[in-house]
């Protein structure tokens, strides 16, 4: 009876917190099957063990954090089979377990039901089919992109080549749109684009760590692309804006910590 109680009163609160996501998101195509809906965008758009993680806050108006990928992992859902949803929800899970949390952050765009858009590896266990599916919003801004960690190496690339890669990940997630291809930006991004937003992403960098970016005011992609660039970053791929959040110890309280999300990538050790 305890546990049904526990479940129900979680269940009650993503639904109540997802409402605040409902307000600013467009969910598209609600009537079609999971595969054919469009995802939850914020917005709609015409492993080197020992390596010292690093935060910090830049000048330029960007968070940023960098990390080994043997650092990172992937998650979705708890033990019980019900997604973490909220960031610290998952912090307080892993510090349970033993592991000092460096960083907690949305992984991607998700459908209703709090269910990723795509691909969505875990622990080498593939929980989402890669989705290769037209349709609207960001996530099918083609091309998209998969990031992933495979053999202890971080990668991105784009989805079509990712699913004719035969790469067996320990962990991969599918969002939308690719901000960078081998050093081009999206080539549906506008340098004049008005279309600002919080925005996140991830991308690799010349020496193969994981670049986590979160911008700390509203940039538009071309923006937030150039930014990867700039970093010496070639290929990366956008998480989600608006609604992003980056929760990092040293901040206190994450920026959103009350709007739901499906994946959550963690850096812990």
């Amino acid at each position: 009876m305890g546990q049904t109680v526990v479940r129900a009163s979680r269940i009650i609160g993503l639904l109540a917190t997802a409402m605040l996501v409902a307000s600013s998101c467009s969910v598209l195509n609600s009537s079609a099957s999971p595969q054919e809906q469009g995802s939850i965008d914020s917005e709609t758009v015409s492993d080197e063990p020992g390596t010292e993680t690093q935060t910090k806050t830049d000048e330029s108006g960007y968070r940023s954090f960098t990390a080994a990928p043997s650092q990172i992992s992937l998650h979705w859902n708890d033990a019980e089979g019900e997604p973490y949803g909220q960031l610290e929800r998952l912090r307080q899970e892993l510090e349970q377990q033993g592991k000092s949390v460096k960083l907690v952050t949305n992984s991607g765009i998700y459908l209703p039901g709090f269910v990723p858009a795509g691909l969505h590896v875990e622990d080498g266990v593939e929980l989402r089919p890669i989705n290769l599916n037209d349709g609207e919003g960001n996530f099918q801004l083609l091309p998209n992109g998969v990031f992933y960690i495979a053999d202890g190496m971080a990668g991105v690339l784009e989805s079509n080549t990712y699913a004719a890669s035969g790469i067996q990940p320990r962990l991969a997630v599918q969002s939308g749109p690719q901000l960078l291809a081998d050093g081009v930006i999206h080539p549906e991004f506008s340098e004049t684009s008005e279309s600002t937003f919080i925005r996140n992403g991830v991308g690799v960098t010349p020496d193969g760590q994981v670049l986590f970016l979160m911008s700390a005011r509203p940039v538009n992609l071309w923006d937030f692309a150039s930014e990867f660039l700039d970093r010496g970053v070639t290929n990366a791929l956008y998480l989600d804006g608006k609604i992003s959040a980056m929760d990092e110890p040293v901040d206190g309280v994450p920026l959103f910590p009350n709007i739901p999300f499906a994946g959550i990538l963690a850096v812990s050790e």
